[in-house]
């Protein structure tokens, strides 16, 4: 399958030590800054080695790292002793009903998810564990974003001719291996993610020039 696929390039050495670096993107510092609390239960999907998960932690809230390639959690366990990473699904996560006040999904992480019902499982899980009122915030390919560097260009016009600006999926090329991921409009994503019992409160990213978005909605 295509998600196994990701996984599995992600899980390699050269992924592993590409994606090693602990640092915060403005919208996840964002985030962590303004839901992470002191008590809070959040759960830190797609976690990697704990790039982000570190830093909830020190927010004092109490965080459970997932992924579901397992040299990221290898190493992220070599790097984080003092944080709790597993290994898990997001499609059938190992968490009881509202059990989290805040789920985070960082860096395009639900975007390995592949067809779209694979995606829509991930969602459903995600709102089964939150609290009433708890928050699912992700970040998500914007489709809209205009290149910043030569290969996004080359991608951006490769898929210029097919006008592939809602959802769908693209083949990248990294120099760690070949990725299937997921891309939409910032428009039809909000539209989709209030479908699925969630209300979007904020998006962090502007339609044209954000590449990574961060989409952050509440649970109803």
């Amino acid at each position: 399958m295509v998600e196994n696929g990701n996984i599995v390039v992600f899980g390699s050495q050269e992924s592993v030590q590409a994606y090693s670096s602990d640092y915060l993107r403005e919208s996840e510092a964002y985030v962590i800054n303004f839901f992470a609390r002191l008590g809070s239960r959040i759960l830190d999907l797609g976690c990697g080695t704990g790039r982000t998960t570190v830093y909830i932690k020190k927010s004092g809230a109490e965080v459970v790292g997932v992924d579901p390639a397992e040299g990221m959690i290898k190493k992220g366990k070599e790097m984080h002793p003092e944080l709790d990473l597993r290994l898990g699904d997001a499609r059938k996560l190992d968490f009881p009903e509202n059990y989290f006040d805040l789920v985070f999904f960082s860096f395009n992480g639900i975007d390995n998810l592949y067809p779209i019902y694979e995606r829509e499982m991930a969602v459903a899980e995600i709102r089964r564990v939150l609290k009433s009122g708890g928050v699912f915030a992700y970040s998500s390919h914007n489709s809209l974003a205009l290149p910043h560097t030569k290969r996004g260009l080359k991608d951006f016009v490769r898929n210029l001719p097919k006008l592939r600006f809602s959802q769908h999926w693209r083949v990248e090329r990294h120099n760690f291996g070949q990725l299937y991921q997921y891309y939409n409009n910032v428009w039809n994503e909000e539209r989709m993610i209030n479908q699925t019992g969630f209300n979007l409160i904020k998006r962090i990213g502007h339609a044209f020039f954000e590449r990574f978005p961060m989409y952050i909605a509440k649970k109803l």
